[in-house]
């Protein structure tokens, strides 16, 4: 399996994960308010629990400078 075949079938697991549990995710309102997120191999997907819906917000890779993006 390619590391991208695998990346996709993580993200799937993770959103299929977050639409059973929402809050399975870590609370990151120091990144912005009502914001979550979730460790996915190399990768950091941030999203918003909605009425009836997960909004995935944003995914970057873990290297990255959070902050300076938010």
């Amino acid at each position: 399996m390619s590391q991208a075949e695998r990346l996709i079938k993580e993200l799937h697991r993770a959103c299929y994960v977050l639409g059973a549990w929402g809050e399975y995710g870590r609370a990151r309102d120091e990144v912005g308010l009502g914001l979550r997120s979730l460790h996915v191999i190399r990768y950091v997907a941030f999203y918003r629990i909605k009425e009836d819906a997960i909004e995935i917000v944003r995914v970057l890779d873990e290297r990255r400078d959070i902050d300076a993006i938010f």
